[in-house]
């Protein structure tokens, strides 16, 4: 079964032209990042120390900032799950450090009996990391065998036509629908914004998805099948906190990079 199963083709080793680029321009950025509530201080303190020197920023321990909940300031679902307190492992969670006995390796596929050794099981796509790359976005979605076939499912809204809680519902009527019709990879896209046009917060469609899982849906990703957004998950909490939802996701939070871009030419768009 190892040497049948296939494997992404790493970032490193595709010609240039298939590695992607941006493709918004910085008015339509600007406006994501108002949607996505992105502010002047993450894309200087977060993003831009993220793009430049491809670690985090390293700060204090503890968070000294509102609950959400209490917040004065308009807040993301994400920000929700954030634990006010430091909290220390033994031993430590380090995938880097600890590789013999942990791994954020992941794969995608249909599952099958994980106590019986088939061939089937070999039709599983592996990769290094849960987060996406462009490239490792467009392989996923432009594979044409049956094993891995992709479809994406719309999670944007009008709210003068229907309330938060109707789209979810009908969102799981539609995601079942597909599965059962042979979708194996469900993209959930928050990518047609506009002005009348709202997303569901993606960790609410990923949770509301859990009866989708019965009939074996294998993945559900909050990404978009052409350009990779998950804009609001720009922090490592937050991919956390998405991948902790019922199913097996996978994340491409691409627009950060962008936004570090246009934090890098200090163009600061108008957020609050």
């Amino acid at each position: 079964m190892e040497k049948n199963v296939r494997r992404l083709v790493p970032f490193e080793d595709l010609p240039e032209e298939e590695v992607g680029s941006r493709q918004l321009d910085d008015d339509t950025l600007a406006s994501y990042q108002k949607q996505f509530n992105y502010s002047a201080e993450e894309l200087d303190s977060v993003l831009r120390v993220l793009g430049e020197n491809g670690q985090e920023a390293v700060g204090s321990m503890g968070d000294d900032t509102p609950f959400a909940v209490l917040s004065s300031q308009p807040r993301i679902i994400y920000d929700y799950f954030r634990q006010q307190f430091a909290q220390v492992t033994n031993p430590p969670i380090d995938p880097l450090r600890e590789a013999h006995v942990m791994s954020l390796a992941t794969s995608i596929g249909r599952e099958m009996n994980v106590f019986c050794e088939a061939e089937g099981q070999a039709h599983r796509l592996s990769f290094k990391s849960p987060i996406l790359l462009y490239s490792d976005f467009k392989q996923l979605t432009t594979m044409e065998e049956e094993h891995y076939r992709a479809d994406v499912l719309d999670i944007t809204f009008n709210p003068a036509e229907a309330s938060l809680s109707e789209t979810v519902k009908a969102l799981c009527d539609k995601a079942e629908q597909m599965v059962r019709e042979g979708t194996v990879l469900l993209v959930l896209s928050d990518r047609n914004i506009a002005k009348d046009r709202l997303p569901v917060p993606a960790p609410m469609a990923l949770a509301r998805s859990r009866p989708v899982w019965s009939i074996k849906v294998c993945a559900a990703m909050p990404t978009s099948s052409l350009k990779p957004p998950a804009p609001a998950i720009r922090i490592t909490l937050r991919s956390c906190s998405a991948s902790a939802r019922p199913l097996s996701i996978r994340t491409s939070p691409m627009k950060r990079w962008r936004s570090w871009s246009t934090a890098k030419l200090s163009i600061k768009p108008t957020v609050r």
